[in-house]
């Protein structure tokens, strides 16, 4: 079902991540934006939207709290359930959600339209709230603070040298790097929306396809060819400007669209609703890109990257 708007006032809270995996939150109050604004915001300072994984992370959010004059008001934080209700990851960096921290009775996905986190900066602890739609762009609203309002801040994290960084392929003895193997499986058992999709391929203990070369590319069009699939399809691929019109990133990995592969004319916003990458729109088995409504059921493909070891 479509998302109602709550306009919230965006308050940004960074978390730096220091070589002891550290993280100190900064507060800022300035902005309204959605999820999604606050996602791509933080993106534009080159930090992440922050994510609270244990006590020690909340502890230090509640010091960054205190130090702001504890001025009561609601923040973003990274946790969504959109594409599965009561299943929360990280955006930013696509982990399940372990630690938690609701209030009681919380997350209660009231009427059916709550799907992101929020913290409150008087309690510190977790609560869900309606985020626009992810399809509709809302302005960013500034306004002096009210207690009746409703203010976002978003919480921010900026990775330097993390143990929570992913893993990476290579010896941890010698720091040598081993290269990746990729490879893709084309999904046509059930038609499902962008996000949807990005849940879909984390059950089957994969990622969302992302296509970051030629030669990824060239993997994509034999992952068709052996799909032995041979009716025109369209595809969803791991790219979203959800947020931010024309900044496309990869959203299993947060990092923005360098390599493209668009058709003729694209990506164009057709109606203004146009958010997410597919493929297979240019005919039979075609890996050329297009954008599209995010919220329309499609098939989709998944990746599995691996060490070529």
């Amino acid at each position: 079902m479509p998302f109602k708007a709550a306009s919230v006032l965006l308050v940004v809270a960074v978390a730096l991540v220091s070589f002891s995996a550290t993280k100190r939150y900064f507060i800022y109050n300035d902005k309204l934006l959605t999820f999604f604004e606050a996602w791509h915001q933080c993106r534009s300072y080159g930090l992440q939207l922050a994510t609270v994984k244990s006590a020690e992370d909340d502890a230090n959010l509640k010091l960054a709290f205190a130090a702001n004059n504890n001025q009561k008001a609601s923040y973003w934080i990274a946790g969504t359930a959109i594409g599965k209700p009561g299943s929360f990851v990280w955006i930013t960096d696509d982990t399940p959600i372990s630690y938690t921290n609701f209030l009681p009775n919380e997350p209660n996905n009231q009427g059916g339209l709550e799907y992101c986190l929020e913290i409150s900066s008087s309690s510190h602890i977790w609560m869900t709230i309606k985020d626009s739609a992810v399809h509709i762009s809302f302005r960013i609203l500034k306004m002096p603070f009210k207690a009746a309002s409703f203010l976002l801040v978003v919480a921010v994290a900026l990775v330097l040298f993390s143990a929570e960084s992913k893993a990476a392929c290579g010896d941890p003895v010698l720091n040598k790097s081993t290269p990746k193997i990729k490879r893709y499986f084309i999904y046509n058992d059930k038609l499902v929306t962008f996000l949807e999709a990005w849940h879909q391929c984390r059950s089957h203990g994969l990622q969302l396809a992302t296509v970051k070369s030629a030669e990824d590319d060239a993997k994509l069009k034999l992952a068709f060819a052996a799909n032995n699939f041979n009716q025109k399809a369209t595809y969803w691929i791991a790219g979203t400007d959800l947020g931010k019109n024309g900044s496309y990133v990869w959203i299993t990995d947060d990092t923005p669209i360098s390599y493209t592969n668009y058709l003729p004319g694209q990506p164009d916003n057709y109606g203004e609703v146009e958010h997410c990458l597919l493929v297979g729109w240019g005919g039979l088995r075609s890996t050329q890109w297009n954008d599209g409504n995010c919220e329309v059921p499609l098939r989709y493909v998944c990746e599995l990257e691996t060490c070529d070891c």
